[in-house]
């Protein structure tokens, strides 16, 4: 993630070729959302969330996307303890920012977060995907960019982690 002044001369040298919209839920609720293609398929709104290690997606995208019924878990957020489980998309795309055959967790927490924010949602975009681009937030011109970044250390673990 890279973090510069919208002044900084070095910000405009290079922005990343892959680049989207960002929208953020409400002013007073600076959560940015994007949108998220799965399976090459439909899109979907999800939240972004840096702190979260994992990508997370709702039952009903779970179930949209014919993912099959695996065995629950207990998921702790800082929401509390919900259940869960861990299933596999196809694709899952920000733009041209793509990774294949990603594991998720399949989490029922979208209602609330929703009403929370205002604004409906599919899915949190976590560490699992963001750590594989050199990812460039920028607010003053609502853009997201995704560049490949293969020196980065990455952990697919799925394994009872928070989120």
């Amino acid at each position: 993630m890279t973090f510069t002044s919208p002044n900084d001369e070095k910000s405009h040298h290079h922005f990343p070729q892959t680049c989207v919209p960002l929208r953020l839920a409400r002013p007073d609720h600076p959560i940015i959302l994007v949108d998220v293609l799965i399976n090459a398929m439909e899109t979907y709104q999800f939240m972004l969330d840096t702190g979260a290690s994992q990508t997370i997606v709702s039952p009903r995208l779970a179930q949209r996307m014919g993912m099959p019924d695996a065995q629950a878990d207990s998921l702790i957020g800082v929401g509390g303890v919900t259940q869960s489980s861990v299933g596999t998309l196809r694709s899952l795309s920000v733009g041209e920012a793509s990774l294949k055959n990603s594991k998720v967790i399949v989490a029922d927490i979208f209602s609330q977060l929703g009403q929370a924010l205002g604004d409906a949602m599919d899915g949190i975009l976590g560490f699992n995907f963001l750590s594989r681009f050199k990812v460039v937030i920028d607010y003053p011109n609502q853009k997201l960019g995704f560049e490949a970044s293969h020196d980065l250390p990455v952990s697919h673990s799925t394994a009872k982690q928070p989120v």
